[in-house]
């Protein structure tokens, strides 16, 4: 939930605010009506053709600042609104501060509905929300609407056809399945910014109305021309390559290509989409990092894209050696010794492709020049600085151009003494670096087996590859070995969110055992069976079935193969309910084994680690655990934080019964390390935490 309930705290910063930043007083006073164009060279067009004055400051908005015109004649200024919810948000946020009270979008709209046209005009009369974006500002929205008065006037002024849209975040998760789901609420196509700009301009208290021009379902042949020099040629040459699968002809003549094509009105069809040489890359060099071999499936149908040169471009500099065995390409550490003192290549065609070997650089006996990379800049991030500013913190020297980027190593001995105090990567929320230094984090640098790397933000590479880690640490595993983590504790003192976030920063598994309990209290009580008969709990225990599901890191229990939501097992009756069933030494005899198998699953998922929370862990489950932590807190602190969490239960009465009960009761198990959060932050707490692992 994005929208708190009930959150009238002050926003962190406003538009009002940030118009203003930049160590300048904005002085602009627009007038009260905008036309915002989410589509290209609209503005151009109406600048060129109408009495337009570019006004002498940029609009202001945060993301991106762009020239915007006026029309004094007629009341009105106008500008590029950019791509997408997100920016379209801050540019209604800007306008509204500046003084604009009514906004005219005016953009495209993918169709498909084989009844409209390329050209044809959409006012739309709703706009489904599937982004993101009206989340913050609505706690739930299903459809916004746009200002009715001038609906009627875009109706009145124009032959325009009033259908509901949907507005998406992701073009490319836009499914046939998803489109027939939208054609059955009644939309006709699909744009990113309409239901943002009528949702946001309504909470602001603007007037709202869209202009979408429909640019699908052509029924006569449209020709596509691109002159002049492409960024990277492959790409365009995979884009025509699937594209010809849709009956587009193509050509590249004289330096330019051109391409004639007829989509085909409604008509599914199925095409080949190649896995991704990009993802591969990651594993292309990991026998480069820590030596060995890999095995990479499929790579052969990566007959397009030019990422797929990567490997060959490793096996030149000697880092690997690669052969085919069938459709699978394996890849094994060269072993080579006699390095030059510097190599230089030119990553422009496989520009994705250079933070993989980039982020390894640290671990090479020689000068690493990449260039061809400037384009990258304006990506996910600048990933040029971004990679620049990393690497600092592991070589003795790097240097950054517009195009390129140059990194001299350390000697191994002052890696080794870096990797003494582990280093935080920061991704700046961009996957591909995510996954880029994780690599270099897969070396055993220091000898000991411990992290020398953490990873800011590992969720980042859900945006491709959301299984990225579980796949790495699995390739990277050989020894079996796992370290286990022991977090005990009372109620409300820290355990799941400390343990979560050290899981999340470590990339070890995770395990909530009193989910467990509450997974076995809600399938007894679903039953009928009280806590207060021991024996037909006993009983019963024999028919209960858990399992494993892996959701994320965490590693949930099952009841009968299937997941049970997590607000079921924390309803007011489970909370009040639970500590009974755990006091019962055959509930906890039951799930003891289950939980011990834990180890086990981590393991076989390829974790380098797992990390238990639960009130016995140090001193049952797993006695001989390689790290054990107590955190504890007053009662008066840790009320309080049940109190915010909407929990009613009784913590003295839980302290009671766990610390009375006959089975595993809870207490600070031998030579665990103690820590008492009462005055603590999470932050400080998961540092303190980090560190006790990291030191053991």
């Amino acid at each position: 939930m994005w929208c708190l309930p009930d959150d009238r705290s002050k926003a962190v910063i406003t538009a009002a605010e940030q118009v203003h930043c930049g160590g300048h007083e904005c002085r602009m006073n627009l007038p009260e009506t905008a036309i915002v164009f989410f589509m290209s060279k609209g503005t151009e067009y109406l600048a060129a053709r109408y009495d337009a004055v570019e006004l002498p400051e940029p609009f202001p908005r945060f993301l991106n600042r762009c020239p915007i015109w006026e029309i004094p004649e007629w009341k009105l200024c106008f500008l590029d609104g950019g791509r997408g919810a997100p920016q379209a948000a801050d540019t209604v946020e800007t306008l509204a501060a500046l003084g604009v009270r009514n906004i005219i979008a005016v953009g495209m709209c993918g169709a498909f509905d084989d009844k409209l046209r390329v050209g044809e005009i959409i006012a739309p009369e709703k706009a489904f929300v599937e982004e993101g974006t009206s989340l913050h500002y609505y706690e739930s929205i299903r459809a916004s609407a746009p200002d009715e008065d001038l609906l009627d006037m875009a109706v009145n002024l124009f032959p325009v056809n009033t259908e509901p849209i949907v507005s998406t975040d992701s073009v490319y998760r836009q499914t046939f399945r998803k489109e027939q789901v939208w054609r059955e609420e009644g939309a006709v196509g699909v744009d990113m910014e309409t239901s943002a700009v009528f949702s946001i301009s309504r909470c602001l208290g603007l007037r709202a109305a869209a202009l979408l021009m429909v640019s699908a379902f052509a029924d006569s042949p449209m020709r596509v021309s691109l002159r002049g020099d492409t960024v990277s040629r492959p790409f365009v040459e995979m884009t025509l390559g699937i594209m010809s699968q849709f009956g587009m002809k193509a050509n590249f003549e004289n330096g330019a290509y051109s391409a004639a094509f007829v989509p085909s009105a409604g008509a599914e069809r199925v095409y080949n989409v190649e896995p991704d040489a990009t993802a591969a890359s990651y594993f292309i060099a990991l026998p480069a990092a820590v030596g060995g071999a890999c095995e990479i499936k499929n790579f052969a149908d990566c007959r397009l894209q030019g990422d797929a040169a990567f490997c060959g471009l490793l096996s030149k500099a000697g880092l690997v050696d690669s052969f085919a065995v069938g459709d699978s390409l394996v890849v094994e550490s060269a072993g080579r010794r006699d390095f030059p003192e510097s190599l230089e290549f030119d990553f422009n065609d496989i520009s994705d492709t250079f933070l993989t070997l980039a982020a390894i650089s640290p671990l090479l006996p020689f000068k690493l020049s990449i260039r061809g990379i400037a384009h990258t800049r304006a990506q996910e991030t600048d990933r040029v600085a971004a990679c620049a500013a990393q690497l600092r913190k592991f070589c003795a020297k790097v240097e950054e151009t517009e195009d390129s980027i140059s990194i001299t190593p350390h000697p191994p001995e002052r890696l080794a003494e870096i990797a003494q105090t582990p280093t935080l990567v920061n991704t700046y929320a961009d996957h591909r670096i995510a996954m880029s230094f994780s690599i270099l984090a897969s070396r055993d640098v220091r000898g000991d087996g411990r992290p020398w790397i953490i990873i800011e933000d590992p969720g980042c590479v859900s945006k491709t590859w959301a299984e990225f880690f579980e796949v790495l640490y699995t390739a990277r595993s050989d020894s079996g070995a796992l370290r286990v983590v022991a977090v005990d504790g009372g109620a409300a003192v820290g355990k799941s969110s400390v343990s979560k976030e050290c899981a999340r920063i470590l990339g070890y598994m995770h395990v909530d055992t009193g989910a467990h309990y509450r997974t076995v209290a809600y399938a007894l009580l679903g039953e009928g069976i009280s806590p207060d008969d021991p024996a037909v709990v006993a009983e019963r225990l024999k028919s209960v079935k858990l399992g494993t599901a892996l959701c994320g890191n965490s590693a949930r229990a099952t009841l009968d193969g299937k997941l049970v939501d997590d607000a079921l097992i924390r309803t007011e009756r489970v909370n009040s309910e639970v500590a009974k069933f755990a006091a019962i030494a055959e509930v906890r005899e039951f799930l003891k084994s289950y939980q011990r198998s834990m180890a086990d699953f981590a393991r076989s998922r390829g974790f380098a680690g797992l990390i238990m929370e639960g009130r016995d862990i140090g001193s049952v489950i797993f006695p001989d655990a390689d790290v054990r932590i107590f955190l504890d807190a007053d009662e008066q602190t840790r009320a309080a934080r049940r109190a915010r969490e909407g929990i009613a239960d009784s913590i003295g009465l839980r302290d009671a019964m766990d610390r009375s009960r006959k089975t595993a009761p809870l207490r600070c198990p031998e030579s665990a390390e103690r820590i008492d959060t009462s005055n603590m932050t999470k932050d400080e707490v998961v540092r303190l935490t980090l560190s006790l692992i990291l030191e053991s």
